[in-house]
């Protein structure tokens, strides 16, 4: 088992019933975090004015149109996420999971959706190998006094390259940690409620470089 010396760490900001940590997000696997709900292209939240100062209604969710939503994500019936603001992405480019990418496709703004996504379509089903109990002498020395549940970082396993684990416990002695390369929404079924805010059409620098740009969207 090895670990990539350019650990990642940091710690999560909520925990899901069963002390998992997890952060919901519409995202496939994350370039910088764990995440749940919906991670590499990341949907952020809208921070400061729209970007979206013209509504265009005649255009449809399609390939490299960039979508303003606002949504939230129930779980086992629980609520898990609900942002105060929209978030922004670039649709057709895998930044949100499959599932919730077919079932927004051709929506128009205005339109509320409830959405169902199963696993297969969402982040898979739950792998046990990725579920691991690891010496903390495996991690550098620097490190250590971080290994905390909740704390994430990059490595890989015979069984994953370039995953995100999440550790989810340290021993009594604190000699080891269990840590987790399953997304934290593994396994789950996930009900989206949705409203399409806004949608555009992607400038041709942000179709280059596969993301949307500007407030909600990704900076350079």
């Amino acid at each position: 088992f090895f670990f990539c010396l350019s650990l990642m760490l940091r710690s999560a900001t909520r925990v899901i019933r069963r002390s998992i940590p997890v952060t919901a997000r519409l995202l496939h696997t994350p370039s910088r975090t764990f995440s749940p709900s919906i991670a590499s292209a990341s949907l952020r939240q809208l921070r400061g004015p729209s970007v979206f100062a013209s509504p265009c209604r005649f255009i449809s969710i399609t390939q490299n149109t960039v979508v303003e939503l606002e949504y939230k994500l129930h779980v086992d019936g629980e609520l898990v996420e609900s942002p105060d603001k929209p978030i922004v992405y670039m649709h057709g480019v895998k930044s949100i999971c499959k599932g919730l990418e077919d079932a927004l496709e051709g929506a128009n703004p205005g339109d509320k959706l409830k959405v169902n996504v199963e696993p297969k379509d969402g982040y898979g089903e739950v792998n046990p190998a990725l579920n691991l109990e690891v010496p903390v002498t495996d991690f550098p020395p620097e490190t250590h006094d971080k290994l905390v549940p909740g704390a994430q970082f990059r490595g890989k396993t015979p069984a994953a390259d370039d995953t995100i684990f999440t550790v989810l416990a340290r021993s009594d002695d604190g000699a080891t940690v269990m840590i987790t390369g399953n997304h934290a929404l593994a396994g789950k079924n996930l009900d989206f409620d949705l409203n399409v805010v806004s949608v555009r059409a992607a400038t041709e620098e942000e179709v280059a470089h596969g993301h949307a740009h500007g407030p909600g969207g990704h900076h350079h």
